[in-house]
C-alpha cells in the first residue's frame, strides 16, 4: 500500500507545482525557478520509485498485477495514471 501514498504525494506535488509556476508567471520572482526544481526533482523521484516497485519483479504475472493495483489505485483516487508516472 506504500505506492498509494506516493501516488497522493505526486498528486498534491504536481498540484503544487502548478500553483507555484502560476505565482511565478504573475510575480515574475526568480526564487520560484528554485522551488519549480525542487518539485520536479521531487516529483521524478517518486515517480521513479513506483515504476521500480512495478517493474521490480522478473516474473511477468507480478508485474501485470502490480500495474493493475497501480490503475485501480489511480481510477479510486481520481488520478489520470499518466500525469502519474510521465
Amino acid at each position: 500500500m506504500d505506492y498509494v501514498n506516493r501516488i497522493k504525494r505526486i498528486i498534491a506535488l504536481v498540484a503544487a507545482y502548478n500553483r507555484a509556476s502560476d505565482y511565478a508567471m504573475r510575480h515574475s520572482n526568480d526564487i520560484t525557478i528554485d522551488i519549480d526544481f525542487k518539485f520536479q526533482d521531487k516529483i521524478a523521484e517518486l515517480q521513479s520509485s513506483i515504476l521500480a516497485w512495478v517493474n521490480g519483479s522478473e516474473i511477468r504475472k507480478v508485474r501485470v498485477n502490480r500495474r493493475k493495483q497501480l490503475n485501480t489505485a489511480c481510477r479510486l483516487l481520481k488520478a489520470d495514471i499518466y500525469q502519474v508516472l510521465r
